[in-house]
């Protein structure tokens, strides 16, 4: 399955240096297909293991925890578990709050195959009309720690 990406994809950074948080929103059924495509665009850099094999540098963390504010979003949840997905100030507050708390956001729109990286500019835009969201929560750490 091909996406169309929408926004700069750039190295979500390492859960130990403070970074290496993201959060993948579902507008529709889960692909975990999308959330490979763009880890295989987030990390490029590579390391050698003790046999000399090369590697990418990247290991998520199994079951992830993302927390930000009042919230601890863990591996796959409903929008719904969180906030009231009717209410559209309170599904942008929730959202803006992960993104000051420098949490990488991509809606993943399934039924157009389009990935949306999300920032102030186009938060409301993207997600103001849209329900029933899944969050897919990720951590991620170099992988040659694992």
């Amino acid at each position: 399955m091909d996406f169309q990406i929408e926004g700069d994809i750039e190295n979500f950074g390492y859960r130990r240096e403070g970074d290496g948080r993201v959060i993948y929103i579902y507008d529709g059924e889960m692909s975990f297909t999308a959330a490979s495509y763009i880890e295989e665009l987030a990390y490029t850099e590579t390391y050698e293991d003790e046999d000399g094999e090369e590697h990418i540098d990247m290991a998520q963390y199994d079951p992830s925890f993302v927390t930000f504010g009042n919230h601890e979003v863990t591996d796959v949840e409903p929008l719904a578990e969180h906030i009231d997905e009717d209410d559209s100030q309170a599904k942008i507050a929730f959202f803006q709050e992960a993104l000051d708390a420098n949490i990488f956001l991509f809606l993943i729109d399934i039924n157009k195959n389009i990935i949306y990286q999300l920032d102030e500019g186009n938060l409301e835009e993207l997600l103001d009309s849209r329900y029933d969201l899944t969050l897919f929560a990720r951590e991620y750490d170099h992988g040659y720690d694992y």
